[in-house]
């Protein structure tokens, strides 16, 4: 589970999924839709990136506020 691809999928969904690539014509729309699919990045799944990445924040979050309590603990 890495935090930077899932990133990256929306970034490349807000880059080239929009209305630039649709201005420019067939054959753009076409090179935008070629790079998604060659990053495997799909538009129908936007909310399981968006879900996985708020997961991994909080998950990390709770993970290190334990950590920081048990150690805490220990030393005192």
């Amino acid at each position: 589970m890495c935090s930077l691809k899932y990133g990256m999928n929306l970034l490349l969904i807000v880059e080239f999924s929009g209305d630039a690539c649709k201005k420019g014509g067939a054959a753009t729309v076409a090179q935008c839709d070629a790079l998604l699919d060659a990053n495997g990045v799909y538009l129908d799944q936007t909310w399981v990136y968006i879900a996985v990445l708020f997961s991994l924040f909080v998950g990390f979050r709770v993970w290190g506020a334990y950590m920081l309590m048990t150690k805490a603990k220990t030393v005192f």
